[in-house]
């Protein structure tokens, strides 16, 4: 199939081609990174942040049913732990300057297949209308949790404001 697209709109080197060195920056100071974070978040597992916003996105982090105020984990069935991992990371989003209606991606990682149908029921309660793309693999997780769950949002308030919770 071909695409009738004009060639104005995107630009392709060909094979082989060098790219100019004005196009290498430095990251550093070309691309804006915020950590979020906050005690009041669960606990992270390990060397890594509960959400990063950069280029008006926020990455969050993959949650765990862990309940913010008591940091411990709650193991139960599948409704329970997706239930606590999005509401989790709606309280990460908002800290962030974003909610779950700007998220355009997740990413769910269940422990069993069969948990599928009881994940997708609480899921569609907090995505119901034009929910965003999404991709479901089946993993090993630690700690007998049943459920891993990851996003990426548009950030509603410009990324150079600042934030409480906002680490320097």
């Amino acid at each position: 199939m071909k695409l009738n697209m004009p060639k104005s709109q995107f630009e392709v080197s060909e094979p082989g081609a060098s790219i100019p060195d004005d196009r290498f920056q430095d990251p550093a100071t070309t691309v804006d990174r915020r950590v979020i974070t906050s005690p009041s978040f669960p606990r992270v597992l390990g060397p890594y942040s509960h959400a990063v916003i950069s280029g008006g996105f926020v990455f969050v982090a993959g949650q765990a049913p862990i309940n913010p105020a008591t940091q411990e984990f709650e193991l139960g069935d599948i409704a329970s732990e997706t239930r606590l991992e999005l509401t989790n990371m709606g309280t990460i989003l908002e800290a962030a300057g974003s909610d779950l209606a700007s998220v355009v991606k997740v990413s769910i990682h269940l422990a069993d297949l069969n948990d599928f149908d009881g994940m997708n029921q609480i899921y569609s309660e907090f995505f119901p209308n034009n929910p965003p793309v999404r991709t479901t693999t089946q993993a090993i997780l630690r700690s007998g949790r049943k459920i891993e769950i990851d996003c990426i949002a548009r950030v509603r308030e410009p990324s150079s404001s600042r934030h409480p919770c906002d680490i320097d």
